[in-house]
Protein backbone atom coordinates (compact mmCIF):
# COMPACT_ATOMS: atom_id res chain seq x y z
CA UNK A 1 0.00 0.00 0.00
CA UNK A 2 1.55 3.18 -0.56
CA UNK A 3 2.59 5.45 2.39
CA UNK A 4 3.16 2.19 3.69
CA UNK A 5 5.91 1.92 6.03
CA UNK A 6 8.44 -0.93 7.17
CA UNK A 7 6.12 -1.39 10.69
CA UNK A 8 2.97 -0.84 8.41
CA UNK A 9 3.59 -3.50 5.66
CA UNK A 10 6.20 -6.13 7.33
CA UNK A 11 5.84 -5.65 10.86
CA UNK A 12 4.85 -9.24 12.02
CA UNK A 13 7.90 -10.61 9.38
CA UNK A 14 10.04 -8.16 10.69
CA UNK A 15 9.52 -9.74 14.13
CA UNK A 16 9.84 -13.04 13.41
CA UNK A 17 12.74 -13.33 10.91
CA UNK A 18 15.47 -15.67 11.77
CA UNK A 19 17.81 -12.36 12.80
CA UNK A 20 20.66 -15.38 13.19
CA UNK A 21 20.56 -16.36 9.78
CA UNK A 22 19.66 -12.35 8.39
CA UNK A 23 20.76 -9.46 8.61
CA UNK A 24 17.66 -7.18 8.07
CA UNK A 25 17.39 -3.73 7.39
CA UNK A 26 13.93 -2.36 7.08
CA UNK A 27 14.23 1.26 5.55
CA UNK A 28 11.51 3.87 5.29
CA UNK A 29 12.02 6.35 2.44
CA UNK A 30 12.35 9.91 3.74
CA UNK A 31 8.74 11.26 4.75
CA UNK A 32 7.48 7.61 5.52
CA UNK A 33 7.28 5.37 8.50
CA UNK A 34 10.25 6.45 10.83
CA UNK A 35 11.78 8.56 8.36
CA UNK A 36 9.90 11.74 9.36
CA UNK A 37 11.00 14.53 9.45
CA UNK A 38 11.45 15.72 6.87
CA UNK A 39 7.74 15.59 5.12
CA UNK A 40 7.21 13.55 1.68
CA UNK A 41 7.18 14.85 -0.93
CA UNK A 42 7.32 13.92 -4.50
CA UNK A 43 9.42 15.66 -7.44
CA UNK A 44 9.27 13.97 -10.57
CA UNK A 45 12.26 12.16 -9.57
CA UNK A 46 11.00 10.99 -6.28
CA UNK A 47 11.81 6.89 -7.36
CA UNK A 48 15.15 7.68 -7.94
CA UNK A 49 16.10 9.77 -4.93
CA UNK A 50 14.58 6.78 -3.16
CA UNK A 51 16.76 4.35 -4.61
CA UNK A 52 19.80 6.45 -4.14
CA UNK A 53 18.87 6.98 -0.77
CA UNK A 54 18.12 3.40 0.14
CA UNK A 55 21.42 2.45 -1.80
CA UNK A 56 23.47 5.44 0.08
CA UNK A 57 22.15 3.94 3.64
CA UNK A 58 23.70 0.64 2.69
CA UNK A 59 26.90 1.51 2.05
CA UNK A 60 26.98 3.96 4.92
CA UNK A 61 26.04 0.74 6.80
CA UNK A 62 28.96 -0.90 5.64
CA UNK A 63 27.70 -3.32 3.29
CA UNK A 64 29.37 -4.57 -0.06
CA UNK A 65 26.49 -6.47 -1.73
CA UNK A 66 22.69 -6.94 -0.80
CA UNK A 67 19.57 -8.11 -2.18
CA UNK A 68 16.77 -5.90 -2.02
CA UNK A 69 12.86 -7.25 -1.02
CA UNK A 70 10.22 -4.12 -2.15
CA UNK A 71 6.46 -3.90 -3.32
CA UNK A 72 4.61 -1.60 -4.67
CA UNK A 73 6.33 1.70 -4.57
CA UNK A 74 9.10 0.01 -2.53
CA UNK A 75 9.44 -2.30 -5.33
CA UNK A 76 9.72 0.47 -8.00
CA UNK A 77 12.85 1.81 -5.94
CA UNK A 78 14.11 -1.94 -5.63
CA UNK A 79 14.25 -1.95 -9.48
CA UNK A 80 15.91 1.35 -10.00
CA UNK A 81 18.57 0.55 -7.19
CA UNK A 82 19.01 -2.85 -9.18
CA UNK A 83 19.38 -1.09 -12.58
CA UNK A 84 21.59 1.65 -11.20
CA UNK A 85 23.59 -0.29 -8.97
CA UNK A 86 23.50 -3.83 -10.42
CA UNK A 87 27.25 -4.60 -8.85
CA UNK A 88 25.88 -3.79 -5.15
CA UNK A 89 22.59 -6.00 -5.92
CA UNK A 90 22.96 -10.23 -5.03
CA UNK A 91 19.40 -10.88 -5.44
CA UNK A 92 16.03 -9.03 -6.03
CA UNK A 93 12.85 -10.04 -5.17
CA UNK A 94 10.11 -7.18 -6.22
CA UNK A 95 6.39 -7.80 -6.27
CA UNK A 96 3.76 -5.16 -7.01
CA UNK A 97 5.22 -2.41 -8.73
CA UNK A 98 3.58 -0.42 -11.40
CA UNK A 99 5.36 0.04 -14.84
CA UNK A 100 2.94 2.32 -16.20
CA UNK A 101 0.45 4.95 -15.09
CA UNK A 102 -3.22 4.37 -17.70
CA UNK A 103 -5.61 7.22 -17.52
CA UNK A 104 -7.82 3.86 -15.58
CA UNK A 105 -5.18 4.28 -12.91
CA UNK A 106 -5.63 7.83 -12.71
CA UNK A 107 -9.11 7.37 -12.15
CA UNK A 108 -8.65 4.96 -9.19
CA UNK A 109 -5.92 6.90 -7.79
CA UNK A 110 -8.27 10.47 -7.18
CA UNK A 111 -11.06 7.84 -5.64
CA UNK A 112 -8.84 6.81 -2.53
CA UNK A 113 -7.31 10.61 -2.76
CA UNK A 114 -9.73 11.71 0.01
CA UNK A 115 -9.09 9.06 3.38
CA UNK A 116 -11.64 10.64 5.26
CA UNK A 117 -13.76 7.71 2.75
CA UNK A 118 -11.86 5.13 3.25
CA UNK A 119 -12.78 1.88 5.95
CA UNK A 120 -11.39 2.55 9.23
CA UNK A 121 -9.90 -0.95 8.62
CA UNK A 122 -7.60 0.20 6.31
CA UNK A 123 -7.14 4.03 7.89
CA UNK A 124 -6.42 3.70 11.04
CA UNK A 125 -3.12 1.87 11.28
CA UNK A 126 -1.79 4.36 8.64
CA UNK A 127 -3.02 7.51 10.83
CA UNK A 128 -1.27 5.36 13.76
CA UNK A 129 1.90 5.69 12.29
CA UNK A 130 1.38 9.17 10.42
CA UNK A 131 -1.56 11.00 12.55
CA UNK A 132 -4.66 11.95 10.39
CA UNK A 133 -3.66 15.39 8.99
CA UNK A 134 -0.19 14.10 8.19
CA UNK A 135 -1.56 10.61 6.05
CA UNK A 136 -4.23 13.26 4.49
CA UNK A 137 -2.26 15.60 3.13
CA UNK A 138 0.51 13.29 2.19
CA UNK A 139 -1.67 11.21 0.16
CA UNK A 140 -3.30 13.71 -1.73
CA UNK A 141 0.01 14.48 -2.45
CA UNK A 142 1.57 10.67 -3.39
CA UNK A 143 -1.78 10.71 -6.01
CA UNK A 144 -0.34 13.67 -7.52
CA UNK A 145 2.93 12.53 -7.57
CA UNK A 146 1.92 9.13 -9.04
CA UNK A 147 -0.16 10.68 -12.12
CA UNK A 148 3.01 12.56 -13.11
CA UNK A 149 3.27 9.68 -14.90
CA UNK A 150 0.44 9.77 -16.78
CA UNK A 151 1.58 12.41 -19.36
CA UNK A 152 5.00 10.22 -19.79
CA UNK A 153 5.17 8.51 -23.71
CA UNK A 154 3.21 5.25 -22.98
CA UNK A 155 2.40 6.74 -18.99
CA UNK A 156 5.97 4.61 -17.97
CA UNK A 157 7.61 5.45 -14.92
CA UNK A 158 10.90 4.93 -14.30
CA UNK A 159 10.30 0.97 -13.05
CA UNK A 160 10.09 0.18 -16.72
CA UNK A 161 13.23 1.44 -18.05
CA UNK A 162 14.97 -0.29 -14.87
CA UNK A 163 13.60 -3.24 -15.45
CA UNK A 164 14.32 -3.33 -19.22
CA UNK A 165 18.22 -2.29 -18.58
CA UNK A 166 17.95 -5.68 -16.18
CA UNK A 167 16.15 -7.64 -19.18
CA UNK A 168 13.21 -8.92 -17.00
CA UNK A 169 9.94 -9.47 -17.99
CA UNK A 170 7.41 -7.88 -16.96
CA UNK A 171 4.38 -8.82 -16.75
CA UNK A 172 1.13 -8.00 -14.84
CA UNK A 173 -1.65 -9.86 -12.89
CA UNK A 174 -4.79 -8.58 -12.17
CA UNK A 175 -7.02 -10.80 -9.70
Amino acid sequence: MFLGSSQTDFGPQLKSMNKQLFTIVAWDPRGYGHSIPPARDFPPDFFERDARDAVDLMQALKFKKFSLLGWSDGGITALIAAAKYPTLIHKLVVWGANTIVTQEDLKLYNAIRDVSKWSEKIRKPMEEVYGHEYFAKTCEAWVDGISQFADKPDGKIPATAAAEKLQLKISQHCS
